[in-house]
Formats: C-alpha cells, structure tokens, sequence
C-alpha cells in the first residue's frame, strides 16, 4: 500500500510547474502518468525528498522519478506541452518547427523563474478518466473511487488557484479542456462565453484574460487549431493593453 499520510499531503500540497509569477498560466484537469502503485510511489518519495514544493521544477522533478526522455536528447515532444508550447508561440507570433518546440520543451516550460506556470485542477496523475488505481492501493475514504476524489479535493483546489490569481494577477490563464468547463468558471470566479473562434470561451476581468480551449488530446485537433487559437488570444490580450493605456 502507498503511504496515505504522504498520500494525503501531496494532494494537498503540489500543484503543477513552473512559477506563480510568471504571465503565461495553463490549467489542465489532471497529469498524466500514474498507470502503476511503483510509478506513483515513485512520484510520491521524489516530491518528499524535494521539500513538499507546491510548483515543481518541471525537469528536476522529473528526473527525481526517472523520466528523462522529454529533456534528453533526442528530446521526446510530450503530446499536451506540445500543444500548449504551439498557443504559447503563436501567441508571440512565431510559427515553430520541431526544434523549436523541442528547444521550448527543454529548457523553459514548467521551469523555475521563467514564463510559464502548469497547473492540474486534480493532484494525482493517471493515465485516464476510465481508470482509478487509488482505491485499491490507499485506504483514505475519498479514494475509494473518483467522484468521492473530485467531491472532496476539488473544491479545496479551486480556493486556493483563485487565491493565486487574485494575488499574483496573471495576465492570461488558459483551460483545456472543454468538458470541465464548470471548474474552470468556479476558478475564473466569471462566464465563460463562447467566442466566434470555435472551440474558444472567454472571460475577462480587470487584470486577466480567461480562456478555455479544446484538450491537446482532443480528436480531430490539429496543430492549425492551437495556432489559431494563439492568434486569438494575442489580439485579446494586445486590445486590453491598448484598452489600458
């Protein structure tokens, strides 16, 4: 069995990558990963022997457990950060090639101290929806299936991400994900309505820009989709700044 106290804390506790401070925040519903009790006794003992951070360094947290593969070369593209590194550029109007989204992926997403903060609504990884490994390697009631996990953790979670905005004021926080729509607008605190781009939501408040998008994993999502999606929101968030002024 996993040791449920450290269980326990690291759902309370971690919160995704990168930094707070930072102005490009992406919000997905729950990691990857977590498909065996040793990979999740795995991530459990590195994020303990790493001082309990509530956001990781993306790739020293990585390598603490044993992936490499996306920092290494040949540098693996990680499917959703690919995706996410896609908006992220075109929203500074740069059409990357492989390379350059590789290069991204290595040395700037999820790191410390620079431009991007991952966060997951859910704490535990698991390599899908249909499948719940918890109840059968913890004992803690609300692991006993994954609408118990979503009715006890969730609400906790969306307190504490709000209070972040409200404190450190990104400029945009962008969803995927467009089947968790009703955490996403308890989290923006607003409406999310849906724009003449589709598969866009938007809501905006003083400080930031609320998007809601289609998941990287999504069928039929292309990367002229995520591009177009970048596209968009670099309008948005220009016109506010001119707004401003």
């Amino acid at each position: 069995m996993i040791d449920d106290t450290l269980l326990q804390e690291f759902m309370q506790g971690f919160y995704g990558y990168g930094s707070f401070n930072a102005p490009f925040w992406f919000i997905g519903m729950e990691e990857g990963g977590g498909g065996s009790q040793d990979d999740i006794r795995k991530r459990l003992e590195a994020w303990d022997a790493r001082g309990h951070r509530e956001l990781e360094d993306v790739t020293g947290y990585h390598r603490a457990f044993g992936i490499t593969r996306h920092w290494d070369e040949p540098v693996k593209l990680q499917p959703t950060w690919n995706k996410l590194i896609r908006v992220l550029m075109s929203i500074k109007n740069l059409k990357p090639s492989p390379s350059d989204l590789k290069e991204y992926q290595k040395d700037h997403l999820g790191r410390e101290n620079d431009e991007t903060c991952l966060l997951e609504l859910m704490p535990l990884p698991s390599p899908g929806t249909s499948k719940w490994l918890y109840r059968d390697i913890s004992s803690l009631p609300h692991l006993a299936n994954r609408q118990s996990y979503l009715e006890e953790v969730a609400p906790i979670r969306i307190r504490h991400i709000r209070s972040q905005i409200a404190s450190c004021n990104p400029p945009l926080v962008l969803f995927y994900g467009l089947g968790y729509m009703s955490y996403w607008q308890e989290i923006a605190g607003v409406t999310l309505e849906q724009q003449k781009l589709e598969g866009i939501y938007c809501a905006r408040t003083k400080k930031t820009l609320f998007v809601a998008m289609k998941h990287p994993a999504a069928h039929s999502t292309g990367n002229e989709y995520f591009w177009q999606v970048g596209k968009w929101i670099s309008a948005q968030l220009v016109s506010h700044v001119r707004h401003e002024q």
